[in-house]
């Protein structure tokens, strides 16, 4: 549970960096600064739209499958409590 938990956390972060990265390249794009040639490669380590966009999908995938993992073990977890203490047994 502890895995998933900060899996989920790596993953919440990694998509607030990708949407700064679409924040920050919509506005290079609106702004028109976007002055280099198709043909050059930029090499100045600006962020792309669409690598952004993957990460922010590809996260967010990650934290989906973290969620469910999570919620497995609770499930999990929640039955083996129930197998030592059914609920309803009031013998104390």
């Amino acid at each position: 549970m502890k895995r998933s938990a900060e899996g989920m956390k790596v993953n919440g972060a990694g998509m607030a960096t990708a949407a700064d990265e679409v924040v920050s390249s919509t506005m290079r794009v609106l702004n028109g600064s976007d002055s280099m040639p198709k043909d050059v490669i930029d090499v100045r380590g600006e962020p792309d739209l669409q690598d952004s966009m993957m990460d922010m999908k590809l996260h967010s995938y990650g934290h989906l499958a973290n969620g469910r993992v999570l919620k497995a073990s609770d499930d999990a977890f929640e039955s083996l409590l129930d197998v030592m203490q059914p609920r309803g047994d009031e013998r104390e």
